[in-house]
């Protein structure tokens, strides 16, 4: 709900000059609500599959990264169906490899989150640690 009035806030005072994203969430129902009763932009999928992440530990929730990923392109799909609007689906967790940017993007989703990836180039700006 904090995120659904965030968005409306925002939209309201800035109208389509702001594109808000929503998230993370796992769940095409958690789609439905932010993209189509809120009216985020663009939403992130992925809850406990990220590197640094401690959700599942701490509190008991997450799914997995492509389960996730492809409910909530489902739902996409049919929002897009019944409305015309395309929500682009971001994929944020569990990206290791080239390998997991290829699935997430075979599985629908739009773009992918990178942290890690980039986090562990020579060109990252922090130290190297083991």
């Amino acid at each position: 709900e904090w995120q659904a009035e965030g968005i409306r806030w925002v939209k309201e005072r800035f109208g389509d000059a702001a594109i808000v994203g929503a998230g993370n969430i796992v769940s095409g129902d958690a789609f439905e609500y932010l993209a189509e009763r809120a009216g985020a932009d663009f939403i992130k999928v992925g809850i406990g599959g990220g590197s640094i992440c401690t959700t599942r530990e701490q509190k008991g929730i997450g799914r997995g990264q492509a389960s996730a990923v492809l409910d909530v392109v489902a739902a996409r799909d049919r929002y897009f169906e019944r409305s015309g609007i395309y929500v682009p689906v971001c994929s944020d967790g569990a990206i290791n490899n080239d390998t997991h940017i290829i699935i997430a993007l075979a599985m629908g989703a739009d773009f992918v989150m990178m942290g890690k990836y980039f986090a562990s180039t020579e060109e990252s700006p922090t130290e190297r640690v083991t």
